[in-house]
């Protein structure tokens, strides 16, 4: 008698091999049209990010966390340069705007971090840090929503 179950492929994100995705939904980021998965990783630690980032992150092989952020690279750096272009942005005008994005960025960040993270720096993606400029609770009270 042949094995009449659907094998599932193995993804993984960079090393980690996915054991679960699921749907998240958020009134804040699908109001935003921002779809959000939990992933849940076969060694049990778990990740919230966007479909789109989940999407460009995912492989049916291992590899390392730098090719990885090389992976998500590519198509981030494509749909900035889309942007830029969209909206005309002349040649003298490139660094201003890319170095007020990456100040903007970094501001937010460290405005996050004075709140005092209580969970893995790594694990910490821009949603999280938006969510916490827009709170006056704890990071935990904000991420258990």
């Amino acid at each position: 008698m042949q094995d009449s179950s659907i094998k599932m492929e193995k993804l993984f994100i960079g090393p980690k091999e996915i054991k679960e995705v699921s749907p998240i939904y958020s009134e804040e980021y699908n109001n935003a049209q921002i779809e959000l998965v939990d992933v849940t990783y076969v060694d049990g630690t778990k990740e919230k990010m966007t479909k789109a980032m989940y999407d460009i992150s995912t492989t049916d092989k291992v590899s390392d966390w730098t090719k990885l952020l090389q992976q998500r690279g590519l198509v981030i750096i494509k749909e900035i340069l889309a942007l830029l272009l969209r909206w005309g942005v002349k040649v003298e005008e490139v660094n201003f705007f890319t170095n007020s994005v990456i100040q903007s960025i970094n501001q937010s960040i460290q405005t996050a971090e004075s709140k005092l993270w209580t969970k893995d720096v790594h694990t910490i993606n821009l949603m999280d840090v938006d969510k916490v400029l827009k709170t006056k609770v704890t990071l935990d009270d904000v991420l258990r929503t």
